[in-house]
């Protein structure tokens, strides 16, 4: 029981005779692995949406709360909102800043912690840092990745859902 956080990447891969080869050819992949293939024919794929999970925190309440004060529109109520690049890239940069200067009080004023039911430690320590890290990290990882980013032109879509 607590906070759970998770950063999701969806992505329509259209059945369309127009669609690409790499999409016919991500979506036959994802097909045979789910022992699905049968469902499509060479010329005439079904559509499918591809939701995979590419970030997970566990009580990192300073995360949660920075995605709740600038994706949520303040609102904390455990549904899935979609999230920007732009708010990914500045997520990256609040999450490099800090973790840059491991200073207390500049942490506290620019991710502050939040408490909640549940929400883990206030404090800003090791485990702060160290969500820190994990964000930046894994935020730098897709930002990088051109298969998941939105100028490459694949059109994956990215939310972020807590629970509590």
């Amino acid at each position: 029981m607590g906070l759970d956080q998770y950063l999701y990447a969806k992505k329509y891969v259209s059945g369309a005779d127009h669609s690409n080869d790499t999409d016919k050819n991500t979506f036959a992949e994802i097909a045979k692995a789910m022992n699905v293939s049968h469902l499509f024919i060479t010329d005439n794929l079904p559509s499918a949406e591809v939701t995979i999970k590419v970030g997970q925190w566990r009580k990192a309440n300073q995360i949660h709360n920075w995605f709740v004060n600038n994706v949520q529109g303040g609102e904390d109520d455990c549904r899935q909102y979609h999230v920007s690049k732009e708010n990914l890239e500045t997520l990256l940069d609040l999450c490099r800043q800090v973790y840059a200067k491991r200073d207390n009080d500049f942490a506290e004023e620019v991710l502050p912690t939040s408490s909640g039911f549940f929400f883990g430690d206030t404090d800003v320590n090791e485990y702060y840092y160290n969500d820190v890290l994990y964000t930046a990290l894994t935020l730098e990882q897709l930002l990088n990745d051109p298969t998941l980013s939105d100028t490459s032109g694949w059109g994956w879509e990215f939310s972020y859902q807590s629970s509590w």
